[in-house]
Order: structure tokens, then sequence, then C-alpha cells
């Protein structure tokens, strides 16, 4: 089979379409869901440019600093994180002095996690910078319909 290309003749319109037609999966809610998190994961991607910090890792990191002791069961639950996985972050976070795992007396199984005062300055740095990129993605909204938007997902995520 030759690496060549075969030069053909196009049956197709000589201008290329600047967008492809999804048909009757422009009306599919997950696959919207699907591209919408895409475009917004690219706004995000830019602020978070040449550090070890992705938008999933600051959202634990916010997690944490909004609700001090969380245990990390629960904290892997609420993220949709694989314990596994969480475990391989919080230890990484740890080792960068982000954070602090502590096991209570009580329960030795139980592990709570707070943020160290470097965790908490990484937090309070970028925070605004996320809002405000969220702010700009979805622009086009009304505060109305973000509202609405924001609720329906809540709604969606609740959902068993």
């Amino acid at each position: 089979m030759s690496q060549d290309l075969m030069i053909k003749k196009s049956v197709f319109p000589s201008q290329p379409k600047e967008k492809v037609d999804f048909k009757e999966f422009e009306n599919v809610a997950g696959l919207m869901m699907q591209l919408t998190q895409l475009k917004v994961s690219k706004s995000f991607h830019d602020i978070f440019k040449g550090e070890e910090l992705n938008v999933g890792r600051f959202t634990i990191l916010c997690t944490i600093n909004d609700n001090p002791g969380v245990n990390q069961g629960v904290l892997a639950k609420s993220l949709e994180i694989k314990r596994s996985n969480m475990t391989t972050l919080i230890r990484s976070f740890e080792s960068k002095g982000l954070l602090e795992r502590i096991v209570p007396e009580d329960n030795r199984r139980s592990i709570e996690l707070v943020l160290t005062k470097k965790g908490i300055q990484i937090v309070k740095e970028y925070r605004p910078r996320v809002l405000q990129a969220e702010k700009q993605v979805f622009s086009m909204l009304t505060e109305g319909e973000y509202a609405n938007f924001v609720n329906i997902l809540h709604k969606i995520m609740e959902r068993k």
C-alpha cells in the first residue's frame, strides 16, 4: 500500500465547511456537555500554564480549603475520584507542603485533610483568576440563564 495520498477530483464542495454537522447528536445533552467542558477547560488551562497545577488539582485544594478536616474518602466520593487516585494526589500535595493528613485518635482508619499556609496561599492566589475565567467563558449568558444552567447541572449531579 502506497504511503502517498491519491489525488482525486473531489465530489464535495470546494469550500471546506468551518463547522461539522452533528445532525441529531446536536440535541444530545451528553455530547454537548462534553464539548462545553472541553471549551471551559481550555480557558482554565492558560491560568495554570507552566505550573504543576491544573483545574482538577486546584478544585481539590479549594474543596479542602472550604471544608477543613474533610475526610479523604468523602472528598474522593464527592469529586468522583477513585480512592486510589485520590491517595496519590493527596500524597503529592503533602510532599509539596500544600496539605497535612491528620489521623484522628478516635478513628485511626479515617484521614482528615487540612491545607498548610502554602496551600491556602495557592487557593487565594488562583481562585480570583479561575472565577474571572469562568465569567468570561459564560459571558454570553444573562445572570438568569447562568443561574438556571448551574441549577440544572446541580440537579444532574444530585441524581443517583
